[in-house]
């Protein structure tokens, strides 16, 4: 009789820890001697599957800590831009004002010195 391999229906693991099962078709067991290798067969399989399953859990335990955390930065970056804002917003409504000012003041100089100069006209020609 030849020797099959213990476990013919897996496929070899394509990433670490994630063998990929090929399902084979169900044939009825024609010699109960059979039924012992089945068995260890399906122990064995059982023992894969646990073993992908635990490593399943601790990926997605993993993973939503991670999502967490990049939750928690996004709040945190969320916030610091906020402030950002509120301060540059007063900056600009600061620089504004000084702007409006700073044109009044340079609209009262320009009237000042154009009494200015009429005054200086008029004085010069009284002069002359």
């Amino acid at each position: 009789m030849e020797k099959k391999p213990l476990r013919p229906h897996m496929a070899p693991p394509q990433a670490p820890g994630k063998a990929m099962l090929r399902l084979r078709q169900a044939a009825p067991v024609q010699d109960p001697a059979e039924f012992p290798r089945l068995i260890q067969e399906l122990q064995l399989n059982k023992i894969e599957l646990e073993m992908q399953n635990d490593e399943l859990q601790r990926v997605q335990a993993d993973l939503e800590r991670s999502r967490l955390q990049l939750d928690q930065r996004v709040m945190e970056r969320t916030a610091e831009l906020a402030q950002a804002v509120e301060r540059l917003s007063s900056e600009v409504q600061l620089r504004y004002q000084a702007e409006v000012a700073l044109r009044a003041a340079v609209a009262e100089l320009e009237t000042g010195m154009r009494r200015l100069k009429r005054e200086n006209a008029r004085l010069s020609l009284r002069l002359d």
